[in-house]
Formats: structure tokens, C-alpha cells, sequence
């Protein structure tokens, strides 16, 4: 089962609650799980890593406004990326990736 895990900044851009739990579900059994993460850079150029056995896709991003990354390549990627995944799990609230999930799988907003 493939599984996105999307959110606004990852390790090793930042630390905290919800980076951290998303590395712990990442590591679930790789038999049953192919983890994903997307997330935007804190600042900088955009980046794919593996961190801790999950792919990290992490776009470019200008800076932050309010705790929240400038990344305009993000909703783009993020619907490109919603259409090959079984699970999509939104670790925080956000209208743009709500709008964007809605666009992806349905064509229109709810």
C-alpha cells in the first residue's frame, strides 16, 4: 500500500511533533507500507532524499510567512502525487491541499 504523508516542512528543516511522528510512521513495515513524504523546504531549492526508509520529496520554497513555507510548486506536486497513492494523510490542516485533493480525484470542489 502506497501512502503520502503531506505536511509543510520535514526533518531536516525542522524538528518537532509532527515531523516526528511522521518518521515513525514512516518506518511501519515496509511489506505493507511504501511511505512518502511530501513537504516544502524551509528556504531552498528543491530536494529528494530517503530519510529513514521513506522518499522525502521536498520543493523549493522562498522562505516562510506565519510558519508557513512560500512554495508555490506545492499544490502542483501534491496532485500529481495524490493520483498513484492508496492512503494521503494531511498532517495538518491546510485549504490549499483540501482544494487541490478535491480537484485531483474529482475534478471540482466537493
Amino acid at each position: 500500500m502506497r501512502v503520502l504523508h503531506a505536511y509543510k516542512v520535514y526533518l531536516p528543516d525542522a524538528y518537532g511533533g509532527i515531523p516526528h511522528v511522521i518518521a515513525m510512521l514512516a518506518r511501519l513495515p515496509r511489506a505493507k507500507f511504501e511511505s512518502f513524504v511530501l513537504v516544502a523546504r524551509a528556504f531552498g531549492l528543491r530536494r529528494c532524499v530517503s530519510i529513514g526508509g521513506a522518499a522525502v520529496e521536498a520543493v523549493t520554497s522562498l522562505g516562510t510567512v506565519f510558519s508557513t513555507p512560500v512554495a508555490a510548486s506545492y499544490p502542483f506536486v501534491f496532485a500529481q502525487q495524490v493520483k498513484t497513492m492508496d492512503i494521503v494523510v494531511c498532517h495538518a490542516h491546510s485549504r490549499w491541499r483540501i482544494l487541490v485533493f478535491c480537484l485531483a480525484f474529482h475534478g471540482g470542489p466537493p
